[in-house]
């Protein structure tokens, strides 16, 4: 009678850990389904939703493209692309070929991958019949990160972009330009008077002799100043911060 329970009990064991054993088979199997569709989905979701998921892809840095304007052609191939930090600018250098149904190389600048502006246009060489080597200089970069993408505008008005580079310049003071003399205005042609929120000069001995949360169209108007050396902070709304020395001759 004892050895008859001893064996139901040890069935009983033996088949509770075949249950257990089964349950956790198909359990891990139901994961493993979760996932493996969990991944597909993520594969197949735009760049802006992979994004919100905290999960970097390197399409994820690459600039947006308007789908109404982006061409699925591909009427220029980018060769090389590269910034290089000078005395008091930056310079911009690309080599292209097959440009063909290309019009026109714009060349945007910003301080983080969300804020575009641009900052000069380099026309095409139409007589180019092979490989092409273009260059542009960025006289006001920042102190920090500088990033540069070229777009490239076809000639029925489509466009698309480049890659980004990036190249960061050091010091806590700010990189300070050196313009050529003005005798009245002030105003570096790369700056986008508008995008001014304010514009501070100082003499060479750090004494602010103005301060202004905006600049007219001509310029900061340095007429009603003595002749000398003055250093000129310009703020823009996209946050770039520039530093100017600037001789007032008159």
């Amino acid at each position: 009678m004892i050895e008859h329970n001893e064996s139901r009990k040890t069935s009983r064991v033996e088949s509770c850990k075949n249950h257990f054993f089964i349950y956790t088979v198909k359990r891990l199997q139901f994961i493993i389904l979760l996932l493996t569709i969990a991944n597909l989905a993520f594969s197949q979701a735009p760049v802006s939703e992979r994004a919100s998921s905290g999960i970097a892809t390197l399409q994820e840095i690459q600039p947006n493209v308007d789908a109404n304007h982006s061409s699925e052609r591909s009427p220029v191939s980018l060769i090389s692309f590269k910034a290089t930090q000078g005395m008091n600018e930056v310079q911009i250098e690309w080599t292209v070929d097959k440009d063909k149904n290309v019009a026109l190389f714009a060349i945007e600048y910003g301080v983080s991958p969300e804020m575009w502006r641009k900052i000069g246009e380099v026309q095409v060489d139409n007589l180019m019949t092979a490989i092409q080597k273009y260059t542009f200089k960025h006289q006001t970069p920042r102190t920090g990160n500088n990033l540069y993408r070229l777009k490239f505008i076809n000639t029925d008005s489509s466009f698309t972009y480049s890659y980004v580079r990036s190249i960061r310049i050091a010091g806590e003071e700010g990189l300070i330009l050196y313009s050529r003399p003005v005798s009245e205005r002030f105003l570096p042609s790369s700056i986008v008077y508008s995008e001014i929120i304010r514009a501070q000069v100082r003499n060479i001995s750090g004494g602010l002799m103005l301060d202004l949360k905006s600049v007219p169209v001509k310029g900061i108007d340095l007429s009603l100043l003595a002749s000398g050396i003055y250093l000129i902070r310009i703020d823009t709304s996209d946050g770039m911060i520039s530093r100017h020395r600037v001789t007032l001759m008159k």
